[in-house]
């Protein structure tokens, strides 16, 4: 399985690209786990995630070629 890791703000100050490419997760926890592992410092950052241009909350099953967003908080002005 691959899912496409789409990354926005100051994460690609952690992760040094726009997108990732993370294979065999089932879950956007087994997802965020290996996010995690490939990069230490997004555990202490915020953000939220959105599978499909779907916002998630709590764990969400992933299916082959999900494109997954991980955002940081933002507020307009």
């Amino acid at each position: 399985m691959k899912i496409q890791v789409e990354i926005f703000g100051q994460l690609t100050d952690i992760t040094k690209d726009k997108t990732v490419e993370i294979t065999t997760v089932e879950d956007t926890d087994g997802l965020l786990q290996k996010l995690y592992e490939q990069f230490p410092a997004l555990r202490s950052a915020s953000f939220v995630i959105a599978v499909n241009n779907n916002l998630i909350h709590g764990n969400t099953g992933l299916e082959n070629n999900n494109t997954v967003a991980l955002m940081p908080p933002y507020s307009g002005g």
